[in-house]
């Protein structure tokens, strides 16, 4: 698969307007130590290099970034909604600008910056507002929010729960495969349709629809070298939804504590949460995990991920234990709530 992919990547057509390239898997040893860069969990990644810089420009030879891969079922992933999502994105300037798409290949400028980590989103989310970076990343999550959604999301949505107010479309698609499977290795399928109720009827009446990344992961954020600005990647799950899932996403992804969400709400909203928003986000968290837990049982069922098997496996195993824990401190603040009525 990574060899196929190398060979698509190099022989783009539009390597004849961008010039003559050399390609390095972003999983090569020098390329993940230099960018903290990863392989990509459904595409194969490649940094390509301009061989001459361009215009007789003797400064540092010119890169891009490129993404190989085609359209997953399995996960609702389509790449017209991904390349969509981030000519949008780039429209707004906080992605990269989208130079040249196929119907499996995109390549886009380099974002310069290194990835972030979850110990440095957790750090900054713990200082509050004195921390630029938490700044720079809410601001840009903001940006996100207020893009007007490329009609192609709606386009691409898929199946849904016409039910469900929170939870994103692409969710229902995996649990239902993981149904029509016999999935059970993991005790996340059975009851999955009544937590996503019992959650939703917690976090409330949601705001109206906006343009969500949907996988706000640290490793989605990158900071320009020496701070300033924050840029955000990968819009394979791009959907019109509702804001707070981001947050929340981001929040499960970094494993904050209460006082660290508040801090996070505080820098989105420009308020200290309500007690309220505060128990409805608890409850969004729960979700996030639900379904990250469900992104990996989806890979490990479908095998339409680019994670080995075992990887696969390990991946639902992480998350589920993240479900585990946050659920319970979900539900136990909930009954102490209720003591105390």
């Amino acid at each position: 698969m990574a060899e196929a992919a190398a060979a698509r990547a190099a022989s783009l057509e539009c390597w004849g307007t961008l010039g003559q390239v050399t390609l390095a898997s972003t999983a090569d040893a020098a390329v993940s130590a230099e960018l903290e860069l990863g392989s990509g969990r459904t595409n194969q990644n490649f940094i390509a290099t301009a061989v001459q810089p361009q215009d007789g420009d003797h400064d540092a030879p010119r890169r891009f970034f490129v993404r190989i891969g085609s359209d997953i079922p399995a996960y609702g992933v389509t790449r017209l909604k991904e390349q969509a999502a981030g000519r949008a994105a780039a429209a707004a300037g906080i992605a990269p600008q989208v130079l040249f798409t196929a119907d499996d290949a995109m390549v886009t400028e380099f974002a310069t910056g290194r990835t972030l980590t979850g110990a440095q989103l957790k750090e900054a989310c713990a200082a509050g507002a004195g921390s630029e970076l938490l700044s720079e990343v809410v601001d840009a999550v903001r940006k996100l929010h207020a893009t007007p959604p490329p009609p192609e999301l709606n386009a691409a949505a898929g199946d849904g729960n016409p039910d469900s107010r929170w939870a994103p479309r692409d969710m229902w698609r995996w649990l239902a495969l993981a149904e029509e499977k016999g999935y059970s290795r993991l005790p996340v399928v059975e009851e999955a349709r009544s937590l996503v109720a019992s959650l939703e009827a917690v976090a409330g009446e949601p705001s109206d629809d906006c343009f969500c990344h949907y996988d706000l992961l640290p490793d989605n954020l990158i900071r320009q070298p020496g701070g300033g600005a924050v840029s955000v990647i990968d819009f394979e799950y791009a959907g019109c939804g509702q804001r707070l899932m981001d947050l929340a996403i981001m929040s499960m992804g970094c494993a904050l504590a209460p006082e660290e969400e508040a801090n996070l709400l505080t820098a989105y909203t420009g308020a200290p949460p309500a007690a309220e928003m505060l128990r409805g986000f608890a409850a969004l968290k729960v979700l996030a995990c639900l379904r990250e837990t469900l992104w990996g049982v989806t890979a490990e069922v479908s095998g339409a991920s680019a994670l080995p098997a075992s990887e696969a496996i390990a991946y639902a195993d992480e998350n589920f234990e993240k479900l585990k824990t946050f659920r319970a401190a979900f539900e136990q603040a909930e009954a102490e709530s209720k003591a105390r009525q």
